[in-house]
């Protein structure tokens, strides 16, 4: 399922999909879906993020109805369109706002907002949300490898510097069919639209 500005730049989130000489068409293609899916979804997910400095291990969201989406985190809460790709950003405890394509970008499946330096796809793998294609990108900053539905969520997000050391692991805890009402708007950034079981941490954590 997609740091987000911190999880703004994970969930949500990592990588350009722009076109070069080592991107897999196979990637290429399961990036694309993640990032111009129409279908109805919620996700729900946690965080482990072993040096995460500000940005600690945490639940995090993401919705997505038609060409809307919105991805929440407890620090930032985001609402993007899709189609015309203009987003606003909500930073929940200085209560800053940023509406801007570059947040649509980071918040419409695998972060666009960056150039890759190779995309590969590694295969079909069963997940508990059902089969992902599995595709791994490099990035100047670290290797990310992601688990894409065939609804075009991110089952995982896996980052991984370029030291080798994690920097984290985003997993999937619940994918839903439905989402709830009146989330899309600018207006709604000011609640939460994660119930609080999802805001727990689930039990064994570590995936």
């Amino acid at each position: 399922m997609r740091l987000v500005i911190g999880i703004f730049a994970l969930i949500c989130a990592a990588c350009s999909a722009s076109k070069g000489p080592t991107l897999d068409p196979k990637a290429e293609a399961v990036i694309e879906r993640s990032q111009r899916k129409s279908a109805t979804y919620s996700q729900f997910a946690w965080n482990d993020v072993p040096d995460g400095g500000q940005i600690k291990d945490g639940w995090s969201a993401e919705f997505h109805r038609g060409h809307l989406h919105r991805v929440e985190a407890p620090h930032v809460r985001i609402v993007a369109d899709c189609k015309a790709m203009v987003g606003t950003r909500l930073m929940v405890t200085t209560g800053e706002k940023l509406t801007d394509p570059s947040v649509a970008k980071a918040a419409c499946g695998i972060n666009a907002n960056f150039e890759i330096e190779s995309a590969e796809w590694l295969g079909r793998q069963r997940t508990a949300f059902g089969d992902a294609d599995q595709v791994r990108i490099t990035a100047e900053d670290a290797l990310r490898t992601y688990e894409v539905l065939d609804n075009g969520a991110l089952a995982t997000s896996v980052y991984v510097g370029r030291d080798g050391q994690q920097q984290v692991n985003n997993w999937s805890v619940a994918v839903l069919d439905t989402v709830p009402e009146d989330i899309f708007s600018e207006a709604s950034l000011e609640r939460s639209a994660v119930p609080a079981e999802y805001q727990l941490e689930p039990t064994g954590s570590a995936r």
